[in-house]
């Protein structure tokens, strides 16, 4: 008996702590989606980019990009659609 619940146990934690396999995937811009890459660039021209994750928001992908301009951080959220969902200083 203690090992069905041994088991009942491992299965529960393991489905708890079960993620999508794209949470918070960090992303380099030319693994980006085409629409998701041309909004990036547009709104990210003359900065650098720090980093680009892929996030999961309710079962839709967002794309966040953090990114330097003239000595401020920054934080872009873009849809799938390459539209952009937020865009403002960190």
């Amino acid at each position: 008996m203690r090992s069905i619940w041994k088991t009942v146990g491992a299965l529960a934690l393991a489905i708890g702590v079960s993620v999508p396999a794209y949470a918070d995937e960090h992303l380099k811009m030319d693994e980006l989606p085409p629409a998701v890459k041309q909004t990036v660039e547009r709104e990210t021209k003359g900065a650098v980019v720090r980093e680009i994750e892929r996030e999961d928001d309710d079962g839709k992908a967002v794309y966040e990009v953090e990114y330097t301009k003239a000595g401020s951080k920054w934080e872009l959220h873009v849809g799938a659609n390459g539209k952009v969902l937020s865009n403002h200083k960190d």
